[in-house]
C-alpha cells in the first residue's frame, strides 16, 4: 500500500476548492481528489509500497501553528496522466513547515517519491487528474473562469494510505 502526507486547509478554503472540483465533476474532466474521498490539500510527500505504520508514531509528535498559503490559478502536468492545479505560492513558512515534517520522520526508514523530495518538489494543490486529451480544452477554460487567487490556512496534517483512499491519522494545528 502506499501513503501520503497531506496539509489540509481551513473550511473556507477548502470549500472554494471543493466547488472548483464541482465545476469538474458537472463538466465530467478528470477525477477530483473529491472522488477518491480526498479533503482539498497540498501533497507534503507520498512513499510507495510502504504502510503508514512506520511514520504514525513520529507524526503524531508532529506540532506547528496553522500557517496562511496562497493558491493561484492554474497549472498543468502534461505527462500520461494529466493534471490541472492551483500553484502554491512558496513561503519562507511554508518551507519551514514542510522541513519540520521532513525532519519529523526523518528516523522512519521511508523512502519518498522522488517527486516530493525537497529540491524536486513542486507544490500544488490538485484539481482533477486523469484528464483525456480531449478535455484538455474545457479543462482551461474551466480554469480560465476562476479567482485570480485563494487564500486560507493549512489547520490540518493527514496521514492516508491509498487506494481506497483511507485517512489514517489527522492532526489539528493549535493556534
Amino acid at each position: 500500500m502506499d501513503c501520503a502526507c497531506l496539509a489540509c486547509f481551513d473550511k473556507e478554503l477548502e470549500s472554494q476548492i471543493i466547488n472548483i472540483w464541482k465545476k469538474f465533476e458537472k463538466n465530467s474532466v478528470g477525477k477530483t481528489p473529491g472522488s477518491f474521498h480526498e479533503d482539498p490539500h497540498i501533497s507534503m510527500f507520498l512513499a510507495k509500497n510502504q504502510s503508514s505504520d512506520s511514520i504514525i508514531e513520529d507524526i503524531k509528535k508532529f506540532e506547528n501553528k496553522p500557517i496562511y498559503v496562497a493558491l493561484l490559478p492554474y497549472g498543468v502536468f502534461n505527462g500520461i496522466r494529466k493534471v490541472v492545479f492551483l500553484n502554491v505560492i512558496v513561503t519562507n513558512d511554508l518551507i519551514n513547515y514542510r522541513n519540520k515534517i521532513f525532519d519529523q520522520i526523518n528516523n522512519c526508514n521511508i523512502v519518498i517519491d522522488d517527486y516530493y523530495k525537497n529540491d524536486r518538489a513542486l507544490l500544488h494543490c490538485t484539481i482533477a487528474i486523469d484528464i483525456e486529451d480531449k478535455d484538455i480544452p474545457k479543462a482551461i477554460q474551466i480554469m480560465s473562469t476562476l479567482e485570480p487567487a485563494y487564500g486560507g490556512y493549512i489547520n490540518r496534517l493527514q496521514i492516508i494510505e491509498y487506494y481506497p483512499v483511507q485517512k489514517i491519522l489527522e492532526i489539528k494545528m493549535n493556534i
